[in-house]
């Protein structure tokens, strides 16, 4: 029997392998898809599944979602002057996401 990631594994490996990836490779990479499909495979059972951090597990995947367009949009628009504020809103997105997700991790 295979022992379930924490939250915080979760997020732990999703911005481990975003830094790997970053101004490197598109969220379409297999770099990047790989990992992100077996995780997001393994996030879906345990929603379906009714588990108990199920609202936190659709945030976790929420935010894996927002890094995968960050991931794109750093590779479509780095050391482009008219893309830097989808980039800036997108880690604004991200930070409220990871807000929401430690405010419930902590309380």
């Amino acid at each position: 029997m295979t022992t379930k990631r924490t939250i915080q594994e979760y997020i732990d490996l999703i911005e481990e392998q975003f830094a790997k990836c970053v101004d490197k490779v598109g969220r379409t990479d297999l770099k990047w898809g790989v990992w992100s499909r077996s995780m997001n495979v393994e996030i879906r059972e345990r929603i379906d599944a009714k588990d108990p951090e199920a609202a936190l597990l659709s945030q976790v995947f929420n935010l894996w979602i927002n890094y995968s367009q960050l991931l794109d949009l750093r590779m479509r628009y780095t050391g482009k002057i008219f893309g830097s504020n989808k980039i800036k809103q997108k880690i604004r997105e991200i930070k409220r996401v990871r807000e929401f997700i430690n405010e419930d991790l902590n309380s």
